[in-house]
């Protein structure tokens, strides 16, 4: 079941999760190592590489649904727990990032793994950037991703092990200053089913066996 889960984390859109507009994505690699950041216009809040264990995966015997995002009514296939290891490497593709890589963070706490559990689930979603504004306006969205991660607890480090809280006053610049922290976001989205009539091929649940039957691409 890892191999199955580490390809649906590695596929959708080059495995991009994205939590908002504004670049709040966490990205895995089928080499065991991704990319977390949020930032704007390439002025990173963080811009981190890590690597990833996947543990102690399990098909829930009841399917849960999340009656919070109607109609979509999301079904829970899978939950396993990750252990995310940030790094010191710069990925060679950031060049003119390293000035900005990891200069709010406590260094010494780098290689440190951190344990998370994580819910994986496919239905129709919004960005839950939009979700939280919508709570806040009343206002509908629209909900164009197919799969959705929710972590027990954030995979941005907590405030507590950053050096310079400083860039807080810059990230309320760009976001909402009514949207929730870095450190508060657990809920990532993927794959936009829009895309498939321009040629994208998702892996679906079932094709991964969670569904009826398995077959190519995983």
């Amino acid at each position: 079941m890892e191999e199955t889960i580490t390809s649906i984390l590695c596929g959708g859109q080059n495995g991009n999760w994205r939590n908002g507009f504004q670049q709040t994505e966490i990205m895995f690699k089928t080499e065991k190592s991704g990319e977390i950041s949020a930032g704007v216009e390439f002025n990173w809040a963080i811009l981190a590489e890590f690597t990833y264990k996947i543990t102690d995966a399990t098909t829930p015997k009841n399917q849960e649904r999340n009656f919070d995002r109607e109609p979509s009514e999301p079904t829970l296939p899978v939950e396993f727990d990750i252990d995310i290891t940030l790094t010191k490497h710069i990925s060679p593709l950031r060049n003119g990032d390293e000035n900005n890589q990891y200069k709010y963070f406590n260094l010494e706490l780098l290689g440190t793994p951190r344990t998370f559990h994580v819910k994986l689930e496919e239905g129709h979603f919004p960005l839950p950037e939009d979700l939280e504004w919508n709570a806040r306006t009343g206002s509908s969205a629209k909900t164009p991703y197919t799969r959705g991660l929710k972590f027990d607890k954030s995979p941005y480090p907590p405030l507590s092990e950053w050096n310079d809280p400083s860039w807080i006053d810059m990230w309320k610049d760009w976001e909402d200053p009514e949207a929730k922290n870095i450190w508060e976001k657990v809920e990532f989205v993927d794959y936009d089913e829009k895309r498939e009539k321009f040629g994208a091929t998702p892996s679906t649940f079932g094709i991964c066996g969670f569904g009826a039957g398995s077959g190519d691409g995983c």
